[in-house]
């Protein structure tokens, strides 16, 4: 099993929580972008981004980097940030900050934000995309 991070901090905590439910040498660590972090081929019966996809500064890449560690038949898991009307905790503190730094217009599309692939046709489309090229 491997499981990534780009944050140093969150790679750190998983690191000493894996050492204290004695998991060392079933849980390896490896610091990195998905899309520029080398990853075996056709290697992982699955792969699973929590929240990370929306992130990626270079998303077609670091999908497609997933998608060539799967086995044949791999299965990859997602979960990303809905619609700011349905995370308003969120959205609220986000406006908060756009107000203070004057920022007027939205970001451009593509652009790594916590609701950028909160539609999910945009989210499928990207997915079937990496499918057909693999």
């Amino acid at each position: 099993m491997l499981a990534t991070d780009i944050s140093l901090q969150m790679f750190s905590l998983a690191t000493n929580r894996a050492i204290a439910e004695h998991l060392e040498g079933i849980i390896d660590f490896k610091e990195g972008d998905a899309a520029t972090i080398d990853l075996p081929e056709l290697s992982f019966y699955s792969a699973l981004s929590r929240l990370g996809l929306m992130f990626l500064g270079d998303l077609d890449s670091g999908l497609v980097n997933i998608n060539i560690s799967l086995v044949n038949g791999g299965r990859f898991a997602t979960s990303v940030w809905a619609t700011s009307e349905k995370v308003p905790q969120l959205a609220l503190a986000m406006n908060i900050v756009r107000k203070e730094l004057n920022i007027s217009s939205p970001p451009p599309l593509r652009t790594p934000r916590p609701f950028c692939l909160a539609d999910e046709n945009i989210l499928k489309s990207l997915l079937s995309d990496v499918n057909s090229k693999s």
